[in-house]
């Protein structure tokens, strides 16, 4: 029983051990992509062309990604895109900042024209550059910071990397 565990064990994990793996010359981070991992290239039977796709397997033998409809060779990758993480988060807690700014300050005027409030709250240009602020800057970060694209050159490479036994 103890060794069918193991094999069961080493045979899961073996699928794990095997990835695709962008680099940059020069840096210690890289990313990487298992199987089952979604990602966007470009290649260059299609040079103006991202393609999506979900990798299926991965053949360190013959240098090429399998997906659901499709097989391509790691020296067609042209281009390669990612999608970072921390710029989305700020871009939404930023849009959802300045939309609670403005929902608070219409709800402060609104309570201010029943004459409920002790002091007199006015919806002016300050409320307005704090709360347009944050939108516009959240949806900039969202926008121009979220992607990454990659060219698959010197500088940049894409490698299989088999770990397997």
């Amino acid at each position: 029983m103890l060794i069918l565990s193991v094999i069961i064990l080493c045979s899961i994990s073996g699928q794990a051990q095997v990835f695709l793996q962008l680099e940059r010359a020069g840096s210690l981070k890289v990313k990487k992509y298992p199987a089952g991992a979604d990602i966007q290239f470009k290649t260059s039977a299609y040079p103006d062309y991202w393609q999506n796709g979900r990798i299926y397997q991965i053949l360190p033998e013959e240098q090429s990604v399998v997906f659901s409809d499709r097989i391509t060779y790691l020296k067609d990758y042209t281009h390669f895109r990612f999608q970072r993480g921390w710029p989305n988060a700020i871009g939404t807690n930023l849009t959802r900042f300045g939309v609670s700014w403005f929902a608070f300050a219409g709800l402060l005027a609104g309570l201010n024209e029943f004459s409920v409030l002790e002091n007199e709250f006015n919806f002016g240009r300050d409320t307005v550059i704090v709360g347009g602020t944050a939108l516009v800057t959240g949806y900039l970060t969202k926008r121009l910071f979220t992607t990454v694209t990659r060219q698959i050159n010197g500088k940049n490479r894409l490698r299989i990397i088999d770990l397997r036994l």
